[in-house]
């Protein structure tokens, strides 16, 4: 009998114990549930990263950025290695220079925000949004207008940024906005601030590839606001100039594809593109130029590949 006493009590603690360790298990795993549901994200740390005196260095403890003046254009590193190229040919830019900020998030997030700010002789020209996703350039766009006085504020308080199904949407504060600055129409606003909204797609970023005369540094993709893929392609560099390669791809709002253009950047003479047209999926027309982006040069019909 006492024997029987012993085994039972001996059971009932070692039910005990497994009941009380279970319970912090159970509450973990309730916690990361709930957590894994959560859908937005708030980028609540900013940091403006260092430069050095030439202007052209800007860095933070991972991400490094190096400007050229020649081919107007960002190489952006992460940990050394070099992830993507940044271009603003588009936007003529005398100086004085550039400052860069960081956006991260102190939840768990693979998404980090920079905002490239190209100061003016007063206030801010434009801002140049990059967003990295795992160490890889997924989009980059600029924002002209509204900008906010670079000289009375930082960034961090015209500017906020957050991350909701795919979107993020940028909160700019409209009683910051620089009296030389204007608002678009279109722009979804309230009384007190603008929106600008940016839907990544949540397909796999294509890998680097290569051509047959230089190499995609950045993948480049564009959608409609029906989410339908609207261009595709990558921008490589060709002596120190950001330029198109290799294959790139336009579709129509349906998602049918229109137009490729195969770019091949070269010495001058050997360089061409390849445009083809399609229709109902068939091929309606395909001809052959030379590259005249690369060279800035007037735009020829050739009729075979230069050799």
């Amino acid at each position: 009998m006492n024997k029987l006493i012993i085994f039972l009590y001996i059971l009932l603690l070692v039910g005990c114990k497994s009941h009380s360790t279970s319970n912090p298990i159970s509450k973990i795993n309730h916690v990361t549930q709930e957590y894994s549901q959560t859908t937005s994200i708030d980028f609540n740390q900013f940091k403006v990263l260092d430069s050095d005196e030439s202007g052209n260095l800007f860095k933070s403890k991972k991400y490094r950025f190096t400007y050229s003046d020649t081919s107007e254009t960002f190489n952006l590193f992460a940990n050394n290695n070099k992830i993507g190229v940044i271009d603003h040919k588009t936007q003529k830019y005398d100086g004085p220079g550039f400052k860069i900020y960081q956006y991260s998030s102190s939840q768990h997030s693979p998404y980090i925000v920079f905002v490239i700010e190209a100061t003016a002789d007063i206030g801010t020209q434009w801002y140049k949004v990059i967003i990295v996703k795992n160490e890889k350039i997924i989009s980059d766009f600029l924002i002209n207008e509204p900008r906010s006085d670079s000289g009375r504020y930082l960034l961090k308080e015209f500017m906020s940024i957050t991350f909701q199904k795919n979107t993020f949407t940028f909160k700019l504060k409209k009683k910051l906005i620089a009296s030389y600055s204007s608002i678009p129409q279109d722009y979804q606003q309230d009384k007190n601030y603008i929106y600008i909204e940016k839907t990544i797609s949540i397909a796999q970023i294509p890998p680097t590839v290569s051509t047959d005369s230089t190499s995609c540094e950045k993948p480049i993709t564009e959608y409609y606001p029906n989410g339908k893929l609207k261009l595709s392609g990558c921008q490589g560099i060709y002596n120190g100039t950001g330029i198109q390669v290799g294959l790139w791809k336009k579709y129509n709002e349906k998602g049918d594809l229109i137009e490729t253009t195969y770019y091949h950047p070269d010495e001058f003479g050997k360089d061409y593109k390849i445009v083809t047209q399609y229709k109902n999926g068939k091929v309606v027309s395909k001809k052959i130029y030379n590259f005249d982006d690369l060279y800035e040069t007037e735009l020829k019909e050739l009729f075979t590949i230069p050799k």
